[in-house]
């Protein structure tokens, strides 16, 4: 994705509420995350034949999101979409699948970054090794 991933300058609400003595409750956003947070907020309204793949794009272009405290609103969001009920039946039925047995429960909560692939029963400790 080639969107700006540098915060975007505060809006007017939020400097308006700073010189109040308010705390802005805006997250940081940059052009990618405000890209995939317009990807999301469509979801709803797509034709049925394009919310499978178009969950799926959009959790590949969350997952690209660099910034951990820039990625947090936008899978919130994601999640919020998903479970709210904002989508119709037809559309949260796709969802249900994708989520389940289609890869959108990988795409959205991922692996763990230090996680390897290992096969079951693999020998963890490297002192401890196989005597074959």
């Amino acid at each position: 994705m080639g969107a700006g991933t540098d915060p975007l300058p505060l809006t007017q609400d939020a400097i308006a509420q700073s010189e109040k003595g308010l705390t802005p409750q805006q997250e940081p956003l940059s052009e990618q995350s405000s890209l995939v947070l317009t990807l999301i907020d469509s979801l709803p309204f797509l034709p049925l034949p394009l919310v499978e793949d178009w969950m799926t794009l959009t959790a590949q272009a969350m997952n690209e999101i660099a910034n951990p405290a820039m990625r947090q609103p936008v899978k919130d969001r994601f999640w919020e979409v998903l479970v709210s009920g904002e989508m119709d039946v037809e559309r949260a039925t796709i969802g249900v699948a994708w989520w389940t047995t289609k890869g959108g429960r990988e795409l959205v909560v991922g692996r763990d970054a230090q996680q390897v692939p290992m096969m079951s029963g693999a020998i963890l400790d490297e002192s401890k090794s196989s005597r074959l």
